[in-house]
């Protein structure tokens, strides 16, 4: 049984991917899914997603946030864990908070079945960091991740697969493309009719929409209200309940050449899916070919 192997770079984070085996691609020519170990999901106090993981051997709670493609820890973690830290050139800046440079090196963690050696946080020094990890849905591409929010579990499957075994649950689904704005994960979607730029966004209790697409639906930006329809992905809800909130992309890069990614930050996110749609669906990104099959109910 051979070992896989592999390691990738998003600005300063390096994670080598590695200490788990597969069976060889010639001996599964019936294309299923092979098991990579599943994620327990919690949801904190404070709303946010967690994911049940093990830390250096030891059982650790991560955050997931969608707009965050790269692994952050917050300072106050990084002095808990004791965490070595780096000053590194490149990273991030974010509008009205501070910028993001030095690196923690946090060690081993393990995903489901499967171990990142190596792994390194950006350290968020914001006013508004969260205190702990979120884990850079970066991480998740090394696999087929399938989102059960329903049952509060990501189960993790072997990339390679065949597109039309990747349902396994069920005969028919439904697929939808996405584009990668600079870690985000932009969909065309319609809001009352209009034209909108949205992104799945599990972390998110609730669906929320921007102060533009709220002035253009008569929703107050104080209490929220419902969407007439929103339309993604061949399906259509109605009524929807939104929180109204700014969703401009706050965040851009540092180092050569950040002028130039900034212009494609310009992008606007209008609304953000949240779990309470999403826990309607059971789906899986295939992160390279940018494409998610989902089922409804």
């Amino acid at each position: 049984m051979s070992k896989f192997f592999c390691a990738i770079r998003v600005g300063v984070i390096v994670a080598a991917l590695c200490a788990f085996s597969y069976t060889p691609w010639a001996q599964a020519q019936d294309c299923k899914l092979v098991s990579r170990g599943e994620i327990p999901l919690t949801r904190s106090s404070d709303g946010h997603l967690l994911l049940s993981v093990a830390l250096n051997g030891k059982p650790v709670q991560m955050a997931l946030d969608f707009e965050r493609p790269f692994t952050t820890i917050s300072r106050a973690k990084v002095n808990e864990l004791d965490a070595p830290v780096t000053n590194q050139a490149g990273g991030e800046f974010r509008l009205g908070e501070d910028a993001l440079g030095d690196v923690a090196m946090l060690g081993s963690v393990r995903l489901g079945a499967a171990s990142v050696d190596r792994l390194e946080a950006v350290v968020d020094d914001g006013r508004k960091a969260y205190n702990g990890i979120i884990l850079g849905y970066n991480m998740l591409q090394y696999f087929l991740p399938e989102f059960d929010l329903a049952h509060d579990v990501i189960r993790l499957f072997d990339k390679r697969h065949c597109p039309d075994k990747v349902v396994y649950w069920a005969p028919d689904y439904l697929t939808f493309k996405y584009d990668d704005h600079i870690g985000r994960m932009l969909l065309d979607a319609k809001v009352d009719g209009r034209d909108v730029h949205a992104m799945l966004a599990p972390e998110r209790v609730q669906s929320t929409i921007s102060y533009d697409v709220a002035d253009a639906s008569g929703i107050s930006h104080d209490t929220g209200g419902a969407l007439q329809t929103l339309e993604f992905g061949g399906i259509t809800l109605r009524h929807a309940a939104v929180q109204v909130a700014d969703l401009r992309y706050a965040r851009g890069p540092s180092g050569p050449d950040a002028h130039i990614q900034a212009r494609a930050l310009l992008t606007p996110t209008d609304i953000k899916i949240g779990a309470d749609v999403l826990k309607h669906l059971r789906f899986i990104i295939d992160f390279e070919a940018k494409t998610v099959y989902f089922t409804v109910g």
